[in-house]
């Protein structure tokens, strides 16, 4: 049996084995076993230290490619079409579940090797205490760069009209990356202060007043991110600085995020009030929520056909789509002609012209698929071996080795990009995560109290 010899559009096993559905079926039980298995052996664990990246991720990754595999057989997909779905879609999923089951298990190899915590051991440490004061200081700064953010990003989509009625397309304007990173200052800020009273009990009342403003930043930009982050933060700052978390209420939080996410994409393509009222009508039988719900998660699908027509609409680019981060900290306004850094609308135009043509949005091609897409199932074994060293880095640098005011406060700006990592493309992921992390890491530098000093408020 030839393990690629190509249906002229992309892998192929040269037997109508992979073609099957009776494998697929398989397949897709042994990826959810794999999971199953995982979560069981470390449940312990997962009850004390929830936030752990590993489980929230995974968890994540049985979204994206379980449930939606369950999803698509339902169902179907506006990429793949209705099933029963044509062989050399079946082909493709099947060989997506094989590389999706490698991937895994090589990021849980890369995350439980001793490499995440070497590296954690070389860096320096960061500041055992916060400064409250330095903190009251800091706050209007920051809140003054996040509204002159978010003013500017406002008048780039032609206005705030424009820009409310228009959301989709304000959320993926391109050269608008340092604005948004500026206006995720007002979510920092509330997290700052959120920490200087669980740690030092001051400022409850300027984090309280934050808390509006948060929201209706998160109401104009209808990004579930903009919602989520600051939550997700706010319960991982609780966990670590002031009590752990109890397990049940983590699982409320996700249902409150699974309930609300359809609302969020209904009032996101809204152009009137009515529209968005009628949003608890997708709640009058399951079917219309769940797809609701499952409908907008489409990397298995480009995942499927990534696998399904490379080379033959891309050749592999063996890194090609990776040089870009090197020019991506460029910001657009020193250089108008600065090409597109994310790969995820080259990709949409490339695979799914007939669909994304001309909209300047597409479904994320998923690090893995960016890895295939470059090195073959070499890129996958990279991509996913890498980024499992990379999150333990994290984790053992911001809580087992700083677990105080910094580390902290590093480790809930990241924990949604790490949730998303599947999601991803390389050059979209790495430039954003990197500059979250830089951006957080001199926060709690200028924040930090120095050394043998009682720290003000504490």
């Amino acid at each position: 049996m030839a393990i690629a010899s190509g249906w002229g559009n992309g892998i192929n096993t040269g037997d109508i084995l992979m073609d099957s559905y009776e494998v697929l079926y398989l397949l897709l039980f042994l990826l959810a076993m794999l999971l199953f298995l995982f979560y069981l052996y470390f449940y312990r664990d997962l009850k004390r230290e929830p936030f752990a990246p590993v489980y929230i991720t995974s968890a994540y990754f049985f979204l994206l490619f379980i449930l939606r595999s369950i999803h698509l057989l339902n169902y179907g997909s506006v990429f793949l079409g209705a099933p029963p779905f044509t062989a050399d879609i079946v082909g493709a999923w099947n060989w997506a579940l094989l590389y999706l089951m490698l991937a895994y298990a090589l990021f849980l190899a890369g995350y439980y090797s001793p490499l995440g915590p070497a590296v954690s051991r070389a860096l320096p440490r960061l500041n055992s205490e916060w400064d409250s004061n330095k903190a009251i200081v800091l706050l209007p700064f920051l809140l003054v760069i996040a509204i002159l953010s978010f003013y500017s990003l406002v008048q780039m989509s032609g206005g705030l009209s424009n820009y409310i009625l228009n959301k989709q397309e304000a959320l993926t304007e391109g050269g608008t990356t340092y604005l948004m990173s500026g206006t995720s200052l007002i979510g920092m800020s509330l997290i700052i202060m959120q920490i200087i009273f669980c740690k030092y009990r001051k400022w409850k009342w300027v984090a309280i007043a934050l808390v509006p403003l948060v929201l209706g930043q998160a109401i104009l930009s209808g990004s579930k991110g903009v919602l989520f982050q600051p939550v997700l933060s706010a319960f991982i700052v609780f966990h670590y600085l002031r009590r752990p978390v109890k397990f049940r209420y983590l699982l409320a939080l996700v249902l409150a995020f699974v309930i609300i996410t359809p609302f969020i994409n209904i009032y996101r393509n809204a152009t009137e009030v009515g529209q968005i009222s009628k949003g608890t009508e997708i709640f009058a039988d399951f079917d219309r929520a769940e797809f609701s719900i499952m409908g907008r998660f489409h990397a298995l699908d480009a995942f499927i056909y990534i696998i399904k027509d490379t080379p033959a609409v891309m050749d592999y680019q063996l890194g090609g789509t990776v040089l870009p981060i090197f020019v991506a900290w460029i910001p657009r306004f020193l250089w108008p002609d600065k090409p597109v850094i994310s790969f995820g609308k080259v990709f949409g135009e490339t695979y799914f012209g007939n669909i994304y043509s001309g909209t300047g949005t597409a479904p994320s091609p998923t690090i893995i698929g960016d890895g295939y897409i470059n090195l073959h199932v070499a890129g996958v074994i990279l991509v996913a071996f890498f980024g499992g060293v990379f999150f333990r880095t994290v984790y053992d640098y911001c809580i087992k080795r700083n677990a105080g005011p910094a580390g902290v406060f590093v480790y809930s700006q990241l924990i949604l990009s790490m949730i998303a990592f599947w999601e991803s493309n390389i050059s979209g992921y790495i430039p954003r995560t990197l500059f979250t992390l830089f951006l957080t890491l001199g926060i709690a530098r200028l924040l930090g109290a120095p050394s043998g000093r009682r720290p003000a408020g504490g």
